[in-house]
């Protein structure tokens, strides 16, 4: 059909549609343009995220080669929450932090293809962010979420703030950042 309405045309997929997206605009437009043509964006977009994330949170980063910091398995996460948040806001931050959980084990795998001098630089990234935030956890956690969708992509960009949380609160949970429990 393509080639009776225009001879020598080539059919595009949504493969080579979504190459051709990616090489010409920014991740926010590129989200744009994929949900505008339906196309499932957590298929296509869910590792990038992720990958540009820690990609952006490495740029400018130095670090001690001395230093050490490795990630380890999961914690008891409601414990550590509430010794991290107000009694008011437990409830809504377990919740929160169920709702990114999902996405850990891709945060994980991504972090141990870094180098571990790029993992060390990723945390350092973080844990000096959040402790040049003021306030409490709660507050700490919006500021460097804002920060980052500033800096790394678009304020009104739902997707990429959905994913700088999840990689934030992977880092709470691996206590990089906020109060650790008493078995930490």
């Amino acid at each position: 059909m393509i080639d009776y309405l225009h001879k020598g045309s080539i059919p595009f997929g949504i493969d080579q549609i979504m190459a051709i997206i990616e090489n010409e605009f920014d991740s926010f437009k590129r989200r744009k343009i994929a949900q505008h043509l339906n196309i499932d964006i957590k298929q296509y977009f869910t590792q990038e995220y992720l990958s540009e994330i820690l990609e952006d949170l490495l740029k400018g980063t130095t670090i001690d080669p001395n230093t050490q910091l490795t990630y380890k398995k999961p914690v008891n996460y409601p414990d550590k929450i509430q010794i991290n948040y107000k009694a008011d806001d437990v409830e809504a931050a377990i919740s929160e932090l169920e709702t990114v959980i999902e996405e850990f084990s891709k945060i994980d795998s991504l972090i141990k293809n870094y180098e571990s001098d790029q993992q060390g630089k990723i945390k350092l990234r973080i844990q000096t962010d959040y402790k040049n935030a003021n306030g409490s956890f709660k507050e700490r956690l919006k500021i460097m979420v804002e920060n980052y969708l500033r800096m790394f992509a678009n304020e009104k960009d739902d997707d990429y703030r959905y994913f700088i949380t999840a990689v934030l609160l992977y880092h709470f949970e691996q206590c990089i950042i906020g109060n650790k429990t008493k078995t930490e």
